[in-house]
C-alpha cells in the first residue's frame, strides 16, 4: 500500500477512484467476500491508489480473486507484496492494493488503513511508550533479560479500537470508526495535536525524525505534521504524558497475560540454549568427521530419519543424554541403509 509497487503508476482522480471503486465492490459482491474499502481523507484532490481489504485466509479462495481481478480489469502487472497483500497494475497504470486479512483482525485492519497515515503517524508517537499499533492492533513491548541479553516481546493488548482510542485518548473515536464519516487532513492532525502523547512526542527530534522514512518523505499529512512537531516549541515537559505499565496493564486487564508471556520467552530460550548445546556435540559436520559416505543432498534426509519425528526439544535431549558412541552407529546403519 502507498501506490510505489510498480516502476510506472498514475495518480488516480476522484472521479476514476470512484469508478473503479463501484467496479472492484460489484466484483467483490459478486464472491459474496467480506470486504472493505478504507475511508481515504475528505479532500484528498487524488489517489497513489486504491486500498482494498478481503476477509480470507483460504490460499484457492485467494487466487480466485486475483484471478477475476486480473481479467475483469485487464490488468497488464501484479505484484506479490507480501504472503498476505498483492499489488495490481491496470492499462491506465492504476495501482490496486488487495490486502488479505483473517477475519479477527478485518474490524482492526479497515480501521487502520482508514485515513490514509492516520495509524502510521499515530504509531510513531506511541514509540517512545513501547507501544505498536498495527492491523493486528495495540502491543506492549516489554524485555526480557537473560544472560545478560536483552530480548523484545509484544504482549496482545487489544484488536478493539473503539477501546484503543479509548485508551490512547483519541478525539472524536465514533467518527473516526464510523464508516461514512470522513475527515480532512487538517481535522486528522488536530486529532494528534490533542493526544496527551504529542507533547513529549514534538519535544524529541530523535522521535519525531522517524516520521521520514524513504518512503514516507512524499506524503502530505506525513510531512504536514513534522513540519508542526519541527517547529514545536515547549518550555517544560518534565509534566509531559507517560503511560506507567501499570497503567497500561491495569487498563487492559493484562497482567496475567504478560507473566505468561516472560514464562514462555524464559522457556523458548531455554530450548534454544538445549538446542545449540546437542547441535555442538552433533550435526552435520559429525558425520563427515566419522568419514561416513553420504552425499551432501542426502545429508538432510540422514539427519531426520536421525530425528525420527522428535520435537527439536526431545530431540536435543536425546542427543545430550546418549553416548556419542552409539549415536555413531546408529547414524552408520541409517546411512548404510540410505545409500542401498
Amino acid at each position: 500500500m502507498g501506490g510505489n509497487a510498480f516502476e510506472k503508476v498514475e495518480r488516480i482522480s476522484r472521479e476514476e477512484y470512484s469508478r473503479i471503486v463501484e467496479i472492484l465492490k460489484d466484483l467483490y459482491n459478486g464472491l459474496n467476500l467480506t470486504f472493505a474499502i478504507p475511508k481515504e481523507l475528505k479532500d484528498k484532490k487524488d489517489y497513489g491508489d486504491i486500498d482494498t481489504l478481503v476477509c480470507s485466509e483460504c490460499k484457492s479462495q485467494q487466487r480466485e480473486v486475483m484471478d477475476l481481478l486480473i481479467k475483469e480489469l485487464q490488468c497488464i502487472d501484479h505484484s506479490k507484496c507480501n504472503n498476505t497483500a498483492v499489488s495490481l497494475l491496470t492499462p491506465q497504470y492504476y495501482q490496486i492494493d488487495v490486502n488479505f486479512v483473517k477475519k479477527e483482525n478485518f474490524l482492526t485492519s479497515k480501521a487502520f488503513y482508514s485515513h490514509g497515515d492516520f495509524s502510521y503517524c499515530l504509531g510513531k508517537m506511541l514509540w517512545r511508550h513501547n507501544l505498536k499499533l498495527s492491523q493486528e492492533g495495540l502491543f506492549y513491548k516489554t524485555e526480557h533479560l537473560s544472560n545478560f541479553t536483552k530480548t523484545e516481546c509484544l504482549l496482545p493488548l487489544s484488536k478493539d479500537m473503539n477501546k484503543i482510542y479509548q485508551f490512547l485518548q483519541i478525539t472524536r473515536v465514533e467518527e473516526l470508526l464510523d464508516e461514512h464519516t470522513q475527515f480532512t487532513q487538517t481535522e486528522i492532525i488536530d486529532t494528534f495535536l490533542k493526544t496527551p502523547y504529542f507533547k513529549q512526542f514534538a519535544s524529541d527530534p530523535k522521535a519525531y525524525k522517524r516520521l521520514l522514512l524513504k518512503n514516507r518523505q512524499r506524503r502530505p499529512m506525513v510531512v504536514r505534521f513534522y513540519e508542526i512537531c519541527e517547529n514545536f516549541r515547549v518550555e517544560n515537559i518534565e509534566n509531559a504524558f507517560m503511560p506507567t505499565q501499570e497503567d497500561i496493564l491495569r487498563f487492559f486487564e493484562k497482567h496475567h497475560d504478560l507473566d505468561l508471556l516472560l514464562e514462555k520467552q524464559k522457556e523458548r530460550e531455554e530450548e534454544m540454549k538445549l538446542n545449540r548445546k546437542a547441535h555442538e556435540k552433533f550435526n552435520g559436520n559429525t558425520i563427515i568427521q566419522w568419514g561416513l559416505q553420504v552425499h551432501r543432498k542426502n545429508m538432510g534426509v540422514l539427519l531426520s530419519t536421525v530425528k525420527n519425528g522428535r520435537s527439536d526439544k526431545e530431540y536435543s535431549e536425546w542427543i545430550l543424554n546418549t553416548e556419542l558412541d552409539e549415536i555413531h552407529k546408529l547414524v552408520s546403519q541409517l546411512a548404510l541403509e540410505l545409500n542401498q
